[in-house]
């Protein structure tokens, strides 16, 4: 397997066996730890809103998942249970904003949002908010 730019090809393995869940997989940080993952032998669930690019390794599956939604994560450990038996590593990366009605100071996305706030990277994907 090819190793990522700049992590050593030679890796130790570690997560062979095991079965991660990584919630924001679909891009940035978090696709970096699935592929990481993936390479040190993990099945590794890249869960997200949306799929970005394919994956380098077939041990990654996008797992489409809100991380503000509790349906979401009943169906999304449901799958991962009846595919893998269950997820031995959870990394948290996904996040919510909850601004409540206030809006970006740099743009008007989260404008009427409700209290629960919204996920990130689907309302303000471009905006950066100093509250």
């Amino acid at each position: 397997m090819n190793a990522l730019p700049g992590i050593p090809s030679n890796l130790s393995g570690r997560l062979s066996g095991k079965t991660a869940l990584i919630t924001g997989g679909g891009r940035g940080i978090g696709r970096a730890t699935a592929e990481l993952f993936a390479q040190e032998g993990a099945a590794v669930f890249a869960a997200d809103l949306e799929h970005g690019d394919p994956y380098t390794s077939p041990a990654i599956h996008f797992l489409a998942l809100d991380v503000g939604s509790e349906s979401h994560w009943v169906a999304a450990m449901a799958e991962v249970t009846a595919l893998h038996g269950g997820v031995d590593v959870l990394v948290n990366n996904a996040g919510i904003v909850n601004l409540g009605n206030r809006s970006s100071p740099y743009c008007g996305c989260l404008s009427g949002k409700q209290s629960r706030g919204a996920p990130y990277n689907q309302a303000c994907r471009n905006c950066v908010w100093t509250g």
